[in-house]
């Protein structure tokens, strides 16, 4: 009979094997050439106890027994429940304790599906390992990056008239706090955007007119008949009210449709507690000096606040301002989040990368990668052109920032499109040479012709992405006078958007880690006993650094909060998930393929002592194991003496072993020898106490269509929940011993 028909033996969990030594005997090796498609394991693995009774607990005082499942099959699923239960210590979720499947898009928290799972394993028993808190993947990175959006600029666009670099500085400089009341003060983070400044204007108890609270702005000219529009954002504390009076109107005490919402005039407006946009227009100036008043003195005892970037006066009948433009190429920063103007005819790809991934972690950039290497360089070729030639005898400079997936060779070129005659940019070899980190480039090039109307990048010569950002093409300066391009754009009116800075992201972002793992490890701090904390750091293909998302075109659920926050971003999580979850709780730092690529496993390491040299606390290392069967053993073994000469824990974390979607009885049989010699390894490798335990990955077999392995029968038991000959091979592992023999009917 097929393994695969196998029951789950009831009632057995006290049999003993008196045939069998109960020592541990690690040279355990089947014999697979014996064994063939009609040898009856049915008899063999029906005798076995349920896993976790093999496991010496007073020998392994620390070890968990664990199996990765989901969510929704633990808590709905009662064969599952059962199944789990009998044969295992604690449960890993697959996906809905992570960040994307709790928070929300506002940044809110949803823990219904959490407070489910908590419930079910209160009931039953098993523990819970809190997987994961910080990671690149599975988080709610539309909720992140509204964080990190740039700023807008909702007043107006054009030239604001007011001077507003006292009020983001901190000096008031211009602004005149001319009836201070319970005072006026510049108070930082206390803007709309939550890291801007914010003007503070308190009315005491005494106030009793509307003058008795106020702040004058810098005074700026008015011309008679020009519409100038005032606008800033305010709240309050509490109900408030307050009104703009100028000096330099015909009427300096105008009553105004204040938020533009078509409503009648009225003497003031209204605050509350959200921002207010107070937006109106007047066109009573009279030529002379023009200056506002915030009157806020109306009501006693309100606290106000007035967002400091975004107070300004605009002139709407001033004339429109020309912006010079002298870069030659267009949308050289490529902002517009399009490649054109550039295209190219060959099989390399080219495109724009997602937002904040250009230079600087900011806006966009253009990426070129060349799928064919080792023919001509401009078999990766990607063009533009222009609407006319470049002078002949003159010179022009080029710059940009570049950098490449590995390092990589690029050249570029001014050509014309009749017979290719060219000039090139670049030094030795006309070429630039682009590392893996973001480099600034500058050349230049005299024109030979003035028929060259075109600009070519070769980027054929390494398989490799080039990424491209600041693309910047113009005349040389002469005499120190730099000689404009031909072109100008006027200035539009509308929303303007405005970057935040690399220090303001990362207060921003590290402020959402701290809100995420406070909430996420205190709601459940009673069951949950063991974090993963950071989960996947490292880099597959330089294993010493850590992963980022620059230059990557990511997933809706990627985020990489190292990006942001810096190498520190690490010891910041194990930092606040100590300080929530406390003393007792285990933190750890997982990773995967670390068995496959040794220096990944010591990468791994290199970081978790750069994490702790900042101040934090690692107890353990985890090891994710998706192997398959040409894993090479002495790389199992090798990994474990590495992770357990740490000092640290040492936890198997996600093992499962994929066999194929056909696989023949001597897979079947490979796979439960390969299960039994990573428990084995496990055993002899890791000391008694840093052994934290093995976390199998997935109950049951994956069927078609998962979107984890799908068909590729890697676990202990059978999509029927029936136990596998890998059971056989994982329970034996655990005891130290075959404890029944491989037997032929």
């Amino acid at each position: 009979m097929k393994y695969n028909t196998f029951l789950i033996a009831a009632g057995i969990a006290s049999l003993i094997f008196a045939s069998c030594e109960d020592v541990r005997t690690d040279g355990i090796s089947y014999d697979l050439t014996q064994k063939t498609a009609t040898t009856s394991y049915r008899d063999i693995v029906d005798q076995y106890s349920p896993l976790k009774s093999y496991v010496n607990q007073e020998e392994n005082p620390y070890f968990r027994l664990g199996v990765g499942m989901d969510l929704d099959a633990f808590v709905g699923n009662s064969q599952a429940v059962t199944l789990a239960t009998e044969n295992f210590d604690e449960i890993s979720t697959s996906y809905k304790m992570k960040h994307s499947a709790v928070v929300t898009d506002n940044g809110g928290y949803n823990f219904a599906d959490v407070d489910n799972l908590l419930a079910k394993t209160s009931t039953t028993g098993m523990g819970l390992f809190g997987h994961t808190l910080v990671w690149h993947s599975g988080q709610n990175a539309t909720y992140l990056n509204s964080l990190i959006a740039p700023d807008q600029m909702v007043s107006t666009d054009g030239v604001n008239l007011l001077d507003n670099a006292g009020l983001l500085d901190g000096s008031m400089t211009g602004w005149n706090p001319a009836n201070p009341s319970g005072g006026i003060t510049i108070e930082e983070g206390a803007g709309m955007m939550g890291t801007s400044p914010a003007i503070k204007l308190v009315a005491n108890e005494t106030v009793a007119n509307p003058w008795d609270l106020q702040l004058a702005s810098p005074i700026v000219s008015g011309t008679v008949g020009h519409r100038y529009e005032i606008s800033f954002f305010i709240k309050s504390d509490q109900p408030g009210q307050g009104r703009i009076s100028f000096t330099g109107l015909n009427n300096n005490y105008p009553w105004q449709d204040w938020t533009n919402s078509g409503e009648d005039a009225s003497e003031t407006f209204v605050t509350t507690s959200e921002w207010t946009n107070i937006r109106f227009v007047t066109n009573d100036a009279n030529g002379g000096a023009l200056g506002l008043f915030f009157d806020l003195g109306y009501l006693p005892n309100v606290a106000y606040y007035i967002d400091a970037t975004n107070i300004s006066v605009i002139d709407l009948d001033a004339d429109i301002p020309v912006e010079v433009v002298d870069n030659l190429i267009p949308n050289g920063d490529f902002e517009t989040g399009s490649v054109d103007p550039w295209f190219g005819w060959d099989s390399a790809e080219r495109g724009v990368t997602a937002k904040n991934q250009g230079y600087g972690n900011a806006g966009y950039a253009l990426y070129l990668t060349c799928t064919t290497a080792g023919g001509n360089p401009w078999d990766s070729q990607t063009v533009m052109d222009f609407g006319s030639a470049f002078e002949d005898g003159e010179t022009y400079v080029l710059s940009f920032v570049a950098k490449a997936s590995e390092e990589s060779t690029i050249a570029m070129y001014l050509q014309e499109t009749a017979s290719y005659g060219q000039d090139a940019f670049g030094g030795e070899g006309n070429t630039f040479t682009i590392t893996t980190d973001w480099t600034e480039f500058t050349a230049e090039i005299t024109m030979s012709a003035g028929d060259r109307n075109r600009m070519c990048i070769h980027h054929g010569y390494l398989a490799s992405t080039v990424y491209i950002d600041n693309l910047k093409l113009k005349k040389k300066e002469v005499d120190g006078e730099a000689i404009a391009a031909t072109r100008a754009v006027p200035m539009t009116r509308g929303i303007v958007e405005m970057d935040k800075t690399a220090a303001e992201k990362k207060a921003l972002i590290t402020g959402a880690m701290e809100d995420w793992i406070q909430e996420m490890v205190t709601h459940c701090n009673e069951q949950v006993t063991a974090w993963d904390v950071v989960n996947e750091p490292m880099d597959d293909s330089r294993p010493y650094e850590l992963k980022t998302g620059v230059g990557k075109l990511l997933a809706g659920d990627e985020f990489y909060w190292q990006d942001y926050m810096g190498k520190e971003y690490a010891a910041t999580a194990f930092k606040l998930a100590r300080k929530y979850a406390g003393e007792d709780v285990k933190l750890f730092m997982n990773d995967y393929n670390l068995a496959y690529n040794l220096d990944k496993c010591r990468g791994i390491i290199q970081f978790m002592e750069y994490t702790e040299s900042l101040g934090a606390t690692v107890d353990g290392l985890g090891t994710q194991m998706h192997i398959n069967l040409n894993m090479p053993r002495t790389n199992i073994d090798e990994m474990l003496k590495l992770l357990a000469a740490t000092g640290k824990l040492v936890r198997i974390s996600e093992l499962d072993i994929a066999i194929g979607e056909n696989p023949t009885m001597a897979d079947y049989l490979s796979q439960a020898d390969l299960f039994r010699y990573v428990v084995t390894s496990y055993f002899t490798n890791v000391p008694a106490d840093q052994r934290y335990g093995i976390t199998v990955w997935g109950l049951t077999d994956s069927p078609a269509g998962s979107n984890w392995l799908p068909g590729q029968n890697q676990a202990l038991f059978n999509l029927d929940y029936r136990r596998k000959i890998s059971f056989k091979g994982f329970a034996d592992g655990l005891a130290g011993r075959e404890v029944v023999a491989l037997t032929e009917e």
